[in-house]
Order: structure tokens, then C-alpha cells, then sequence
């Protein structure tokens, strides 16, 4: 039996570069769908102690216990860049570099709080301008910990054995760097469907962090089976450009079968860019910027295409929605430096 983990279903965690509502905004990004053609999966139902009640094998988004993601850089620019090309950069002619960690600064993400990225170092001060854009590059890679209590026996994981359960934990994935890529597919049993998945069920377990990669901006494409390197999302009032870049910089190729295009790897992905419409005006009494997270949505429950009936089979999870709102703080804030996060 064979199954494509595709990151369409995985990877909504883009959402986290495309919801940005600044003060001084004239408009708020809310993320409806992905274009063209493709559908968010549905928030699961969870009740306010957070017991999850599953009745089919859809996949549906819950909030992660912990999430950790790595940034590397993020500018602000006055005009819209120039979008990456195979053989190109970003053209960033009007931008302003913000944040910059070569090495990577990574975060645990606490819903509805602001986490610091990196340190003091890694900030730069911005021009007193009004910035139209921003670009926040990330990591191609989320890490997850997570304990799912189920309202009742209705989930196993991909061995099948030990009877219908009611809790299950995130685990370590037996691929290559214990990374599960969204684009995979693989043949084998059940047992091998658990070894590489990310889900363990059962009483008495621990949760293992999972490392969960992109590979693909979405569905490979149905004609040509390339993975995309780039994807547009829908907001409110604008659409919000994403890109996988390799480590020069330049737009992967993601033709089928290419290096760009890997099954259960990275191919040539090395970071993923986004470039998101803001308004956000800085002055002589702007000192700083406060950064809010909300993952209540932020992990896919990725359920077996070929169980339709209870119990489900819970193979692995993923990245789902995510956003994030940005302020801009202004003089006379306590605790918040120049240019910094608040």
C-alpha cells in the first residue's frame, strides 16, 4: 500500500508569514485558501479542556503543546520586491534588514504571546519610513511535541494493534535526519507506515519532538507532478507571495524528478521566503516592535486516506495555520529597546 504525503495537507504553516496586522495598518491579512484550487482542512473539534472528538478520516488542525520554528532574516521594504527566478535573488533595492542570524535563531511559539527572536545583536535600526512590504525568511524545517487525549476510542496509529485508543503523542520519524518530508511516498506495511510516520497511540507515553520538512509549496502540480516552489495565498484585502529558495538564494526548480524535486528529502530547498503586503510607518518615537504568535490552529492531524470508518488511522502530524501581528511600539513603552523585538 502507498500513500503520497503531500504538503498540501502538511504545510499550511505558511500562514505564519501571511497574517501580519501592524498599528498604523490600513489593512489586516487573513488567510482564506491557498490559489489555485486548493482548501484548508478544517479546525478539529476540540473542547475547551482540549479533548479532541474525531467521527471521520479527514484531516483537521488542533493547537500544538509546543512548536519551535527558526527565522533567519527579516526585511522591511518601501516598494515591492522582485521575486526570486531560478537563476535570481530576491531584488531587495528598497529594503531594510531588520533581523539577521546566519546561523538561524530558533523560537518556541506561545499562542497568543511574543517570544523574542535571537538577540540584541542580530537587530539593525530601521530608516523613518513607511515600509510596504516585508520579507521573513525561515527555516524549511518545524519541530512539533504534542499529546492528543481523543473523546473516545476512535484512533489507532498505522500498525493497527492494541485495540482502538483514546491518547496518542507525537514520535520521532525513522527517515533520513528524522525529518518527515511532505512529499513522500513509500510502499510497505503498517509497521513500516509507523516507523516513518510521527504518531505513536496509546497509555503511557511520552511525546518525542518531530521534525516536520517542506519539500513542496502545495499538491504537486496534477499535469506535471513538479513540486512548486511557489505558491500565492489568499488574504482580505491582498495576496501574500511565498517562495522555497535553495542556499544561493534562487528560486528552487522543482521540475518532477529534478534536484529540486526529492521524495522524502529536501532536494535543493534550503529556507522559504515570504513577501507580505504591510503598512507600517516608523518615526523618531518608534523603538521597537512586539511580536504576537497564534497557533491555535497550528498542527495538521494527518489521518489515513484508506480507513473511512472508527477507529481512524492517525499516521503523522503536520504544520497548519499560523500567524502573527507585529506592533509597532513607540517611545516612553517600558522594557522595549531600540530596535528590537518588545
Amino acid at each position: 500500500m502507498s500513500k503520497l504525503f503531500n504538503t498540501f495537507k502538511l504545510f499550511y504553516l505558511l500562514s505564519l508569514i501571511f497574517f501580519i496586522s501592524i498599528i498604523y495598518s490600513t489593512k489586516a491579512i487573513s488567510i482564506d485558501s491557498l490559489t489555485p484550487g486548493d482548501n484548508f482542512p478544517d479546525a478539529c473539534t476540540v473542547s475547551t479542556t482540549g479533548v479532541i472528538t474525531i467521527t471521520s478520516n479527514d484531516d483537521c488542525t488542533i493547537q500544538p503543546d509546543q512548536q519551535n520554528i527558526t527565522f533567519y532574516q527579516v526585511d522591511f521594504c518601501t516598494a515591492a520586491p522582485t521575486a526570486p527566478t531560478t537563476t535570481s535573488n530576491i531584488i531587495k533595492n528598497s529594503c531594510s534588514t531588520f533581523f539577521k542570524n546566519e546561523n538561524g535563531a530558533e523560537i518556541t511559539v506561545e499562542y497568543q504571546n511574543g517570544t523574542a527572536i535571537g538577540t540584541n545583536s542580530d537587530y539593525s535600526r530601521l530608516p523613518y519610513k513607511t515600509f510596504t512590504h516585508a520579507i521573513i525568511t525561515m527555516d524549511a524545517v518545524f519541530k512539533f511535541k504534542s499529546t492528543m487525549n481523543f473523546a473516545s476510542a476512535s484512533v489507532m496509529d498505522a500498525r493497527r494493534v492494541g485495540g482502538a485508543q483514546t491518547t496518542c503523542v507525537t514520535k520521532e520519524t525513522n527517515y533520513t535526519g528524522n525529518i518527515r518530508w511532505g512529499f513522500s511516498v513509500f510502499d510497505g506495511s503498517g509497521q513500516d507506515q509507523f516507523d516513518f510516520g510521527t504518531i505513536e497511540c496509546g497509555d503511557n507515553l511520552t511525546p518525542q519532538f518531530v521534525s516536520v520538512g517542506i519539500n513542496t509549496l502545495g499538491d504537486l502540480e496534477s499535469i506535471t507532478n513538479n513540486c512548486r516552489s511557489s505558491a500565492r495565498f489568499s488574504g482580505t484585502s491582498s495576496f501574500v507571495d511565498v517562495y522555497s529558495v535553495t542556499s544561493n538564494g534562487n528560486l528552487v526548480n522543482g521540475s518532477s524528478g529534478g534536484a529540486g524535486c526529492v521524495n522524502e528529502g529536501a532536494g535543493t530547498i534550503s529556507r522559504i521566503v515570504g513577501i507580505v503586503p504591510v503598512t507600517l510607518k516608523v518615526n523618531r518615537r518608534t523603538v521597537g516592535f512586539q511580536v504576537e504568535y497564534n497557533n491555535k490552529n497550528g498542527m495538521l492531524l494527518d489521518f489515513s486516506d484508506f480507513v473511512s470508518t472508527s477507529p481512524f488511522t492517525l499516521i503523522s502530524i503536520g504544520t497548519s495555520y499560523f500567524d502573527m501581528s507585529i506592533e509597532a511600539v513607540q517611545r516612553g513603552r517600558a522594557g522595549c529597546s531600540t530596535g528590537d523585538w518588545c
